[in-house]
């Protein structure tokens, strides 16, 4: 989730119009980590309440959201969270006494989602031959370690605002059959209309931050302790107005000062650093007493910086910022799960390593409700999936002749990116061993 008022700067901040355009446009081409709590989020597995009982639908969005990306033969790889990521604060989740430190050891080193459905998600992905990774902590945090460290891949596709915090430059975001920049579980997606199309919304933070105003890694960084994030619930007081005028403050750069605080610890330094963040709270605060009227266009002298304090409420502990700074992650990449083997890989045939009937028997024990005709489902999806594979990476071109026929070419006209896009609409007998389908069954 991160800071949602980091996302409001960011469209403050976008170039218009938005670049925002058709997956068909914007993923082909691109080496894409994505974060996949994010994507099982979409897909139904999560409430409120945590995680569903009945996955069968979300399975199905899940397949439905891989055949997205596979028919389009888009590269990504997914990134799920670790047994070490710390439980985000929730403001409910708080036992009397407790602190935020408390709240999140409690549940420290559990992981959020119970081994059964991730039993199910981790099998169906290694039936479809779709290679993954489990990081140690935050998903979202190796996404954008492999996007900007390892420069394994170049966009990282998730909804949480934290990407950039953890380094991310390029990120994916909000896909929905929306023009406008809403997700697919946006309380705002129901006041516009669908589209035919799943659009999707590309954010270049180097290019906003240099060319558009947008506040540097540094700034978010203290700007999400102050505002509260996924740890933390804000410092008492400071709103997003407040956060700003401080992060964005020149004279005395708090941003900087509190980045070279943390970017650099240790356990033998770690006594001296605590010493440093309470100098630099105390130290910001004074200086926001003397200068309240500049910074935020009032004299708060006589409640929030009355004379008797002496620092601001409710700062983090130094063991929750360090999760915004060295967040736990593998520092290591297996190269072999990006070979040319997996489906999930742009220049594969993938599905020449799945064993479709072994599939087909394990989705069949899902029981998927509202699917009629299970056979007829699953021929044309696994079809569909893989058309633009078959067609590009069989190497058969007389079995193309045989099971592919074009039927009609013709260009869409796109509004939002002022161009055509070419389509084909294609007929083709099974061409996949073991997915046969007879309509007449």
């Amino acid at each position: 989730m991160g800071v949602p008022q980091i996302w409001e700067l960011i469209r403050e901040h976008q170039p218009d119009p938005v670049p925002r355009y058709p997956i068909s446009v914007s993923l082909p081409g691109k080496r894409i980590a994505i974060d996949a709590y994010h994507i099982l989020f979409e897909c139904g597995f999560f409430n409120k309440y945590g995680t569903v009982d009945d996955i069968s639908k979300p399975i199905l969005n899940f397949i439905h959201r891989l055949k997205e990306l596979i028919s389009l033969d888009v590269w990504f790889l997914l990134i799920f969270d670790g047994n070490d990521k710390p439980t985000k604060i929730r403001r409910a989740d708080a036992i009397e006494g407790d602190s935020e430190l408390d709240t999140i050891n409690r549940n420290f080193g559990t992981n959020i989602f119970n081994d059964p459905i991730m039993g199910s998600i981790h099998d169906l992905l290694t039936k479809m031959n779709i290679s993954w990774v489990t990081t140690t902590g935050e998903g979202e945090a190796f996404c954008c370690y492999l996007q900007h460290i390892l420069n394994v891949v170049d966009y990282v596709w998730s909804n949480d605002s934290d990407c950039l915090i953890f380094g991310g430059t390029k990120l994916l975001k909000n896909c929905s059959k929306q023009y406008s920049d809403v997700g697919v579980t946006s309380e705002y997606n129901k006041y516009f209309d669908k589209q035919k199309n799943n659009y999707i919304t590309s954010v270049n933070y180097t290019d906003l931050v240099q060319n558009h105003g947008m506040l540097n890694r540094n700034q978010l960084l203290l700007y999400s302790i102050l505002l509260g994030a996924d740890y933390n619930t804000g410092i008492k007081g400071l709103g997003k107005i407040k956060s700003l005028s401080i992060v964005k403050h020149k004279k005395t750069n708090f941003s900087q000062i509190f980045y070279d605080i943390f970017n650099t610890i240790t356990d033998q330094n770690k006594s001296e650093k605590q010493q440093q963040y309470e100098s630099f709270q105390k130290d910001m605060f004074s200086y926001c007493q003397k200068h309240s009227k500049s910074l935020f266009g009032r004299n708060y002298g006589e409640s929030l910086l009355s004379k008797d304090k002496d620092n601001f409420e409710n700062w983090p502990s130094i063991d929750i910022v360090l999760h915004y700074f060295h967040p736990s992650m593998l520092r290591n990449f297996n190269k072999e799960l990006i070979n040319s083997t997996y489906t999930n890989i742009h220049g594969s045939k993938g599905y020449d390593k799945i064993n479709f009937p072994d599939l087909k028997t394990y989705l069949t024990e899902m029981k998927f409700g509202n699917v009629t005709n299970f056979d007829k489902w699953f021929h044309n999806t696994m079809h569909e999936m893989f058309l633009i594979k078959y067609i590009n990476y069989s190497g058969n071109s007389e079995a193309l002749k045989k099971n592919i026929m074009i039927t009609e070419e013709k260009n869409e006209y796109i509004n939002n990116i002022n161009r055509n896009i070419s389509q084909w609409k294609v007929r083709y007998k099974s061409f996949l061993s073991g997915v046969m389908y007879d309509k007449h069954d």
